[in-house]
């Protein structure tokens, strides 16, 4: 009998060296939780559709926990970040949690006149005071210094953001 092409080898495959090379595609750094207790989480560069696709509903998540009205369910689309040229300044990372969930993301894009816009900045509600959206800013940091990028880093937000 013919063994034939087995499929889902192939994907079980395909997947676990996608999340390898996302693995070391990252940055790792640890936050401390309510109880005082290290929590490991991951930053990283957007990659896969699928991430776009979790990173856009985490934000739309957000902007409900703010008041705006989004549909549930829905997703933020990102189509500024899917569709960057390689080379061009502008990235979506995603943070990760140790279960490899997205708990937030920090998008950064160069400006006409130079600088940098650091916007789609958020941290998952359950998540946020513990130090995560610190540790991504650093992150940006390190990445536009690493480009030798040395213009303004402009934040973007909104009035709803700064309330809450």
């Amino acid at each position: 009998m013919d063994k034939g092409f087995d499929l889902s080898q192939l994907v079980n495959r395909a997947k676990a060296e996608m999340a390898v090379a996302r693995r070391t595609a990252q940055a790792f750094f640890e936050c401390r939780d309510d109880n005082d207790q290290a929590e490991q989480y991951s930053i990283g560069e957007c990659i896969a559709e699928a991430d776009y696709e979790e990173a856009g509903r985490l934000i739309a998540e957000v902007w409900r926990d703010m008041g705006y009205p989004v549909e549930e369910g829905k997703g933020i689309p990102l189509p500024e970040y899917q569709k960057a040229r390689e080379g061009a300044l502008a990235r979506l990372l995603v943070i990760r949690d140790a279960q490899d969930e997205i708990i937030g993301t920090a998008g950064y894009r160069r400006l006409e006149n130079g600088d940098v816009l650091l916007e789609k900045f958020y941290v998952h509600p359950d998540k946020q005071g513990k130090g995560i959206g610190k540790q991504a800013l650093r992150e940006v940091i390190k990445q536009l210094e690493e480009k030798e990028f040395n213009g303004d880093l402009v934040l973007d937000t909104n009035r709803r953001t700064v309330d809450n």
